[in-house]
């Protein structure tokens, strides 16, 4: 029987099915059954598919042999522990024949995989060295795009420590990087800012919400000390404001005693405990509700002053921490603008001994002149005139 690949037995099946379904048959007939019967039948009887054993000509042995395909050099096969290819030359005579091996074709064959795979070689040679080229081009761009962005952030930088202005964070603020990128620079950071750029830990930066996120360091020290001065003020009045509160206080349980103490009369006279008169209540018969009235107004007004009370001691312990947080944030500003002045002195150049201007000259000659004629006047001693030229002389 002629060989017929697994590849084909598929094709023939799907093919088969194919047809079957698009033309949307509900019941097989009898003849297609049996043809379909018989196709699988000799199929199932190929020696290509199920159950022989191969030798090969050096004695190894493969058993339940399914060929899986052939090509002009051998064959590649299934069996009981696994795969393997086997070629013609190391075959018997028969199986040689049965697959009609020819070993000039199989040397030409051989010969066109071998340029096959080495052309295949090349192209993956060629188009790993253009993948290589390519990544190197990107790299070398990448490189003179930095390059570019660090000469631009370097010339921004010089323009911004020309001479710039300290200002500090009041919040934390996102900004651009000329580098590229984002940063955020920490609430209460000094930073050197000149124009629409500020230096953030060597990188020149932008932010748009920088007029709502920094101050000025020498504005900001300054308010930061009235708003600290404003409220030890208020702190120091919050003792008096209580005491006042307390004297009201005081008053008004007094008033309910004297109230609940007191004798009262027919006619609203109000009594103390010796008889004296101390008030009176107008109606007469209404006499008992307005003195309960009265005390009970009382209470509320002394309800409502124990509540300012607490609220006045509260605020001054709040108003306290804030003053004592306030200091803690004056110490860090000013610790480092310190250090931000001290930093910049140090990278400026020290300026050169200026020689004495002739402006000075001049001075000093003037100056020898007048005490010489202060002396010859006798408006001076001869000693205060020694020392006085002296010192002149010691500043030329």
């Amino acid at each position: 029987m002629p060989y017929v690949s697994s590849q084909k037995i598929k094709a023939c099946l799907f093919n088969t099915a194919r047809i079957y379904w698009e033309r949307s048959v509900k019941h097989i007939s009898t003849k297609t059954t049996c043809l379909l019967l018989t196709l699988t039948l000799i199929l199932s009887s190929s020696h290509d598919l199920f159950g022989d054993d191969i030798e090969t000509i050096d004695g190894k042995k493969y058993s339940n042999v399914r060929v899986i395909e052939t090509n002009p050099t051998g064959i590649h096969i299934l069996h009981s522990v696994g795969a393997t290819f086997i070629r013609f030359e190391d075959l018997p005579k028969e199986i040689q024949i049965r697959y009609n091996y020819d070993p000039s074709k199989a040397e030409e064959y051989k010969k066109a995989q071998e340029e096959k795979q080495k052309k295949l070689k090349l192209e993956a040679q060629a188009k790993k060295q253009a993948q290589e080229r390519l990544r190197q081009e990107a790299i070398a761009k990448a490189e003179e795009q930095r390059q570019v962005l660090l000469k631009k952030n370097q010339s921004i930088l010089d323009e911004i420590n020309s001479n710039p202005t300290p200002y500090v964070t009041i919040k934390n603020m996102g900004c651009s990087k000329v580098m590229g990128g984002m940063s955020v620079v920490p609430l209460h950071n000094v930073i050197p800012v000149k124009g629409d750029y500020f230096d953030f830990a060597g990188n020149a930066c932008y932010s748009p919400a920088f007029n709502n996120s920094a101050q000025k360091a020498d504005d900001f020290i300054d308010n930061l000390k009235n708003a600290i001065a404003k409220n030890e003020n208020i702190l120091k009045s919050i003792p008096a404001e209580i005491a006042i509160k307390e004297k009201e206080l005081s008053d008004i349980i007094q008033s309910i005693a004297a109230l609940t103490q007191s004798n009262v009369d027919i006619r609203g006279n109000i009594y103390d405990e010796w008889g004296r008169l101390v008030g009176s209540f107008k109606g007469g018969s209404e006499l008992g509700i307005q003195a309960l009235d009265a005390i009970s107004d009382l209470k509320r007004r002394g309800s409502g002053i124990v509540k300012q009370i607490k609220a006045l001691q509260s605020g001054g312990i709040a108003l306290k921490q804030s003053i004592n947080e306030d200091y803690k944030i004056l110490d860090t500003v000013s610790e480092k603008l310190s250090g931000y002045h001290k930093a910049r002195q140090q990278a400026s150049p020290i300026p050169a001994e200026a020689p004495p201007s002739k402006l000075n000259k001049d001075s000093n000659v003037e100056k020898l002149r007048l005490l010489k004629e202060m002396l010859d006047e006798n408006l001076i001693t001869d000693d205060e005139y020694n020392q006085k030229k002296q010192k002149i002389l010691e500043g030329i």
